[in-house]
């Protein structure tokens, strides 16, 4: 699944609805999907010395869960077991956004929508968190375990 990552208005006049421009978006939001994914599970986590996998916490609550899955999106755990911030999620989607500036069109090159692109990113890890979280049970309760 590839989401949008920021494609908005200026990118719908600036590739308006000529051939090839579905595949514009496409391979762009291919790119951005790969150097997000590559950055925050990969290069920075091991700079930075972070875990990036994502250890359920299986309360029983409801709320608690997903209390618990969000904030995954902010903290993390070192390689030693300690809580941090979630530097190599966050800023690496950051570093991301940046990045996809330079293959663009230039009219999709403001720092707006950089942000923008920085902002879904950090929603969909954590609508993907929540995922992780409740997976379990969503598969029990279709399998009737």
């Amino acid at each position: 699944m590839l989401p949008n990552y920021g494609f908005c208005d200026n990118q719908e006049k600036s590739l308006g609805h000529r051939p090839g421009a579905y595949a514009v978006r496409y391979a762009t939001s291919l790119v951005d999907s790969s150097i997000s994914s590559f950055l925050t599970t990969a290069i920075v986590p091991t700079l930075l010395k972070q875990d990036p996998l994502y250890f359920e916490r299986r309360e029983r609550s409801v709320w608690h869960s997903n209390g618990y899955a969000a904030s995954r999106t902010f903290i993390t755990r070192s390689r030693s077991g300690q809580i941090q911030f979630n530097l190599s999620g966050i800023g690496d989607n950051a570093v991301g956004a940046a990045i996809s500036s330079l293959y663009y069109p230039s009219e999709d090159r403001l720092s707006t929508q950089a942000l923008t692109r920085w902002g879904m990113q950090a929603m969909w890890d954590a609508v993907s968190n929540e995922i992780k979280e409740f997976w379990p049970d969503i598969r029990r309760k279709m399998h009737h375990d």
